[in-house]
């Protein structure tokens, strides 16, 4: 509604009524104990408490889709079974001890970035 400056636009983009806007405008008025918007024949504008609330909650948004994204990125580390097969003589020369090694340490990287 800040970004809109419309009542009816923020309502339409949210796919809620305006009133459903009006309403929880009202709600965020009673919970801060403040006057959010200033309403006038002209329009609206936002208050001082308004537009705080405005711009901290657009930093909380954007924090909030950060962290999203940094926990998609964790769970998107790529994993699974690897399946190796080798000549008896390679086998006998620590070739298995050397994956053993490699996929440990992987797991200490991992590990140590969470």
């Amino acid at each position: 509604m800040a970004d809109t400056r419309s009542f009816a636009k923020a309502a339409q983009i949210n796919g809620v009524t305006q009133s459903a806007v009006s309403q929880q405008i009202a709600a965020l008025e009673r919970t801060f104990k403040s006057l959010l918007i200033e309403r006038s024949k002209k329009g609206f504008r936002l208050s001082r408490e308004g537009g705080v609330l405005y711009e901290q909650g657009k930093q909380i948004v954007r924090l909030q889709v950060s962290l999203f994204r940094k926990v998609d990125e964790i769970k998107n580390i790529i994993s699974g079974t690897i399946r190796v097969a080798t000549i008896y003589s390679l086998a006998s020369k620590g070739f298995f001890q050397a994956i053993t090694n490699a996929i440990e340490d992987a797991q200490d990287y991992r590990n140590s970035r969470l």
